[in-house]
């Protein structure tokens, strides 16, 4: 199964209280009057943590929805047509540490949309885990590309595409 479930330990917790903390004072000094936390792949997959969840809301001073996966995909393709002219059909693809979204969509039109359980950080822990760029470790990593991928392969066929696009971050 490709499940995963995460937890954080205290040294990653803590780094990541202190970037909330720095977004949260300039959020202030700003004085941003609409802010809006989302989490994606990781805080959907981390093992409920209230007591992390908790000091995050109180240096935010605002509620985390953790979105879906389908939700990050949407989001993903509403911020790429804004900021670019999508005319024709295109796939976007946004590789992320955990997940991968595709998603097709013409104009503002959304037509199809996938989060898959396969990101970057994921494939290198899993199929990388030696930190060797080695033959045996990039077939291991496009056999399990091909095994995340293929369940969809014919949905994505049927709806078809003129342009492939890239997102991340």
């Amino acid at each position: 199964s490709l499940t995963v479930s995460l937890q954080l330990d205290a040294e990653s917790s803590a780094r990541a209280l202190a970037c909330l903390q720095y977004f949260a004072e300039h959020i202030h000094r700003h004085q941003v009057s609409r802010v809006e936390v989302v989490g994606t792949y990781t805080l959907r997959k981390l093992k409920t943590d209230h007591h992390f969840f908790s000091k995050a809301e109180q240096i935010l001073g605002q509620p985390i929805r953790v979105i879906s996966g389908e939700e990050e995909a949407r989001l993903v393709f509403v911020g790429a047509s804004t900021s670019q002219a999508i005319d024709a059909r295109a796939l976007l693809v946004d590789i992320g540490g955990g997940s991968t979204e595709l998603i097709i969509g013409e104009g503002h039109d959304i037509r199809y949309l996938k989060s898959l359980e396969l990101g970057c950080v994921s494939t290198q822990d899993r199929c990388f885990a030696d930190g060797k760029l080695t033959k045996k470790n990039f077939g291991q990593a496009i056999d399990l590309a091909k095994l995340v991928i293929a369940p969809i392969v014919a949905e994505l066929k049927a709806v078809g595409w003129h342009q492939v696009m890239g997102a991340s971050g």
